[in-house]
């Protein structure tokens, strides 16, 4: 067991045990037609899951935050939602439920309304420990599942024309509390605002997707945005995606042109990369640079960005 002398922090150590189980299946064909024309496809996809066998949680306390024989790796712990609270009398409803766990401040209109779901009368997480986690449940993984790739090639005549489709075909993102670029509002010093964020509850749009945008300095800005932003099965984004990583067309200048001014080749092609991407996450992230996944640094890293380039390769 670490021991930790002169008040400083105990050290990470490696105290778990886990199993990861995968597979992986790649197809690929090549032929022509006719004496021209060559082409040739690959397809590519593997999924893995990771369960962690042994770790040292007996009482399985706080399975949303630690680990715990049987968690699988990845595991998205929230509320259920059952959309924002549209009336006085609906927030007067909810306030008869203890929420003091969440919030002490009351609900009110535009506030996220999230369900009993053990019909104890409280919104909390329980005694916090596997099977009494009050009204916390599994609500997703942010472990990315079924990555693919798809490459195909076809060239006639010095043509040539190559793509490349990747992509993840299950994987989930949870914006949790402070997660500002998600959210726009939250402590004054971090209020992002994008146009995606406009989409916030009034009485005049009560079919919003954001709820009330509450913004104030960071002393005391938690005891509000905690009743709109927990981690909820209403804002879990469907983070699986495909994108057209790179397509490039090319043409080979003919043998007897080349030979004339003694090269063995000579290939011209233009590329373009990210070139399409398609997706059910929010605009406001790129799916391959999803960072700090439930945390406060979601976005806060250089997007990326497409690609053109025009270029020659010549062969002496």
């Amino acid at each position: 067991m670490p021991i930790c002398l002169g008040g400083g922090a105990v050290p990470a150590s490696n105290n778990a045990n886990l199993r990861t189980n995968g597979w992986e299946l790649m197809l690929a064909y090549r032929n022509r037609i006719g004496n021209d024309i060559n082409y040739s496809i690959t397809g590519v996809i593997s999924d893995n899951v990771t369960v962690i066998t042994k770790y040292e949680n007996p009482t399985f306390t706080d399975p949303a935050g630690s680990w715990y024989v049987g968690k699988k790796v990845g595991e998205i712990w929230g509320y259920r939602a059952s959309g924002l609270i549209q009336t006085q009398e609906e927030a007067d409803a909810f306030n008869q439920l203890d929420h003091s766990y969440i919030s002490p401040v009351a609900w009110k209109p535009g506030d996220v309304r999230y369900v009993d779901l053990n019909n104890d009368g409280k919104i909390d997480r329980g005694n916090n420990r596997l099977g009494d986690m009050g009204d916390l449940t599994i609500i997703g993984n942010t472990s990315p599942r079924y990555a693919y790739s798809f490459t195909g090639n076809i060239e006639w005549k010095g043509l040539s024309l190559s793509i490349m489709f990747q992509g993840i075909g299950k994987r989930h993102y949870a914006p949790g509390v402070g997660d500002v670029y998600f959210w726009g509002s939250g402590a004054l010093a971090q209020v992002t605002v994008f146009s995606q964020h406009l989409d916030y509850w009034t009485p005049e749009n009560p079919n919003a997707y954001y709820p009330n945008p509450y913004s104030a300095p960071v002393g005391s800005i938690g005891s509000f945005v905690n009743k709109t932003q927990q981690v909820s099965d209403r804002y879990l984004q469907n983070a699986a995606y495909v994108r057209l990583k790179n397509a490039t067309i090319g043409y080979s200048l003919p043998r007897e042109v080349i030979q004339r001014i003694k090269l063995s080749k000579v290939h011209l092609y233009v590329s373009g990369e990210n070139l399409l991407t398609f997706t059910k996450l929010t605009k406001i992230f790129d799916p391959e640079t999803l960072v700090g996944v439930g945390g406060t640094t979601t976005g806060k890293i250089y997007p990326l960005t497409q690609v053109y380039s025009l270029g020659i390769n010549i062969g002496l």
